[in-house]
């Protein structure tokens, strides 16, 4: 491509030092992108030319460091023509499957997704907890692609499965009609813990505001929209009921006409405001103040946590609740999804509407929901390469796709029957199986390694399988295979190797102490060679290339250090071999205790771990550079130089 933009969106959400540069390299060139918020769209043109490819590297942090980590939520690039006209280019990932082998016929296509991601709420005892670092986007969040390879032609009966997608979406789709309804940003995506949960009339669940909000103190904002305008006389606050997200202490309450202050008690008990009444349809809560809570992140970084509320309830004049939402009733409430815009499946040239039908309970539990087709008519799959394109909209995630063959009815089916196991350990197994008429193949449900060996009773080495593309497994043929032992191969040449390492410690330690005493042959000593001053002028330099000013101060300590204690050769010895292996050792351990607790992300890159490697190697160098005299007894002190 050629002319072309580039259009990315940087994640907030990373650890760390935010990234604020990033460099954008194509064939031809590169360009670099400044910014001082995550979270917002950048635009840049690419270098002109034409390029097979594009990269996007994270250039520079806020605090002049590598970072920590770097993400991109959006991407897109725009091609231009010669007359100006944008096309789009279509960037999508697909996963090709492999094709049957030659001569077989292919029953059911079953397609699972790669990674389902992870939400960022879990349940509690008392509540349910969410944490941004908890969660984790699906590998495939907005279409499920898939290449075929078709043998020959065939008609398949679609079925997909989808799972809900958190976000404002989803909580659009799951919300109570005509109820009381908050909006807001929030620090996770996750409805049950955004703003929806500050009116799901349910107490477990509880709004956190998003974690920018702490650093200087900014009133996080939740806005209520009520189904109609009403007389507004009132508020009900209900804090969380753990100790995150933290409880408010004042509040100021917005009817439209201007802001109501008030103090909001933090005993954890719910609360009633009184407010100057006013008919509105929009009341804007702000949280001004709040507890600090000192918490400790994924990284083991100290932080102070965002605000929130588990419930914000509007009352009437009469103050009573204005529509809430009932969370019991709500669970149990049907959830359809037309034709119109359930997901649709495209393959083949060919583009099949799905419905859906569960209720708000089976996606707020996160579970697999169906997805059928609004036709029963098949799709023909022509032989050759076909791409499986499904698009689940803006609620939902694919879960996983069946292509059934008019030969499925026909595939035969087998019966899973647990085995019982004997000794279990890191490399010597036992499996017990009866005696069987037919074959079958005994599977452990752990990554294949071809180091695992599997021996009947009788000692014959059973064949190794791959089970569902992952699995070890064997193949037990028919009788009575007796107790089957699996062995790892490598470990007894593993643990022999440790063990003759072992025996050797003594020989080594013992050639490590025996002095022996040399017969003198009567020849000179040998003169060593002695560096001259452009040695030491040499170290220096290095010192200075490698640490700069304070490298050439360090360094200079060294040498001068040496040149004091040049007539105290033993002395000056043990300090060498004490700051050169000490100074390691020392910023070794510094390093070990919490290597990524630094504020400026990763403790290597502190002053005091980068000057204890600084006075190793300068001592080291400046050991080389500048030699001790020589006070053998074979040399005459005249003599030296």
């Amino acid at each position: 491509m050629a002319n072309a933009v580039i259009t990315l969106t940087p994640s907030a959400t990373a650890v760390g030092a935010q990234i604020r540069r990033i460099l954008v390299e194509t064939a031809t060139g590169s360009t670099t992108l400044r910014f001082d918020e995550a979270g917002k769209p950048l635009t840049a043109a690419l270098p002109y030319g034409e390029t097979p490819w594009v990269r996007v590297t994270a250039a520079a942090a806020d605090d002049g460091s590598a970072g920590v980590q770097f993400g991109i939520t959006d991407l897109a690039i725009t091609q231009y023509d010669a007359s100006g006209f944008a096309h789009p280019v279509q960037l999508h990932h697909t996963v090709s499957v492999p094709g049957p082998p030659a001569d077989s016929t292919i029953a059911r296509w079953d397609l699972g997704s790669e990674l389902l991601g992870r939400p960022g709420c879990a349940p509690a005892p008392d509540s349910v907890r969410c944490a941004a670092s908890m969660a984790l986007a699906p590998e495939e969040p907005v279409n499920f692609s898939r290449t075929l390879t078709v043998p020959r032609p065939t008609t398949v009966t679609p079925t997909v499965w989808v799972r809900p997608r958190q976000g404002p979406k989803l909580a659009d789709l799951i919300a109570e009609p005509d109820t009381t309804r908050a909006h807001g940003d929030s620090d996770v995506l996750d409805v049950l813990g955004s703003a929806y949960a500050a009116t799901d009339g349910d107490p477990a669940t509880a709004w956190t505001a998003p974690q920018r909000v702490v650093q200087y103190k900014s009133p996080p904002t939740l806005t209520l929209s009520l189904p109609r305008p009403t007389e507004v006389a009132g508020l009900r606050l209900l804090p969380s009921r753990s100790a995150l997200p933290a409880h408010p202490t004042m509040v100021a309450v917005d009817l439209g006409d201007g802001p109501q202050v008030r103090a909001v008690n933090h005993d954890g008990e719910p609360q009633t405001l009184s407010l100057h009444p006013r008919v509105t349809d929009t009341v804007t809560v702000s949280l001004l103040d709040w507890e600090d809570i000192i918490d400790r992140n994924a990284l083991g970084f100290d932080q102070l946590k965002p605000p929130g509320l588990a419930e914000v309830t509007a009352l009437g004049a009469d103050l009573s609740p204005i529509a809430p939402a009932d969370a019991v009733r709500n669970r149990s409430r049907e959830i359809t999804v037309d034709c119109e815009h359930g997901p649709v499946i495209a393959v083949a040239g060919r583009f099949v509407h799905t419905s859906i039908r569960t209720t708000v309970g089976a996606l707020l539990d996160a579970e697999p929901v169906a997805a059928l087709p609004c036709e029963d008519e098949p799709i023909s799959l022509p032989p050759g390469q076909q791409e499986l394109l499904i698009s689940p909209g803006a609620e939902f995630v694919v879960d996983g796709a069946q292509l059934t063959a008019p030969g499925a009815a026909e595939l035969p089916t087998t019966t899973t029957v647990p085995a019982s196991t004997g000794v279990w350990g890191p490399s010597r197994r036992e499996v017990r199986t009866p005696a069987s008429a037919r074959s079958r193949v005994l599977v452990i449900p752990e990554s294949i390694n071809p180091g695992w060996v599997a021996r009947t009773g009788s000692g014959a080495r059973l064949t190794a399988v791959v089970v569902n593309g992952w699995q070890q497994g064997w193949v037990v043929p028919a009788g009575d295979p007796g107790t089957i032992t699996l062995t790892f191969a490598p470990n007894s040449v593993y643990r022999s190797g440790l063990a003759f390492g072992l025996t050797l410690l003594p020989a080594l330690a013992l050639l490590a102490f025996w002095r022996r005493r040399r017969k003198d042959l009567g020849h000179a000593a040998v003169r060593p060679w002695v560096p001259g001053p452009l040695a030491a002028v040499a170290v220096l330099a290095a010192g200075a290339a490698i640490a700069g000013a304070a490298g050439v101060a360090v360094v200079g300590a060294a040498l001068a250090l040496r040149y004091v204690l040049r007539d105290r050769e033993r002395l000056l010895g043990w300090i060498t071999v004490g700051l050169s292996a000490g100074g390691l050792m020392l910023a070794g351990a510094v390093l070990s205790r919490h290597p990524w607790r630094s504020v400026d992300g990763y403790a290597g890159h502190s002053a005091s771990v980068q000057l204890l490697a600084l006075i190793s190697l300068a001592v080291l160098a400046a050991s080389v550079s500048m030699r001790a005299r020589d006070r053998s007894p074979g040399l005459d002190p005249e003599q030296e130089t």
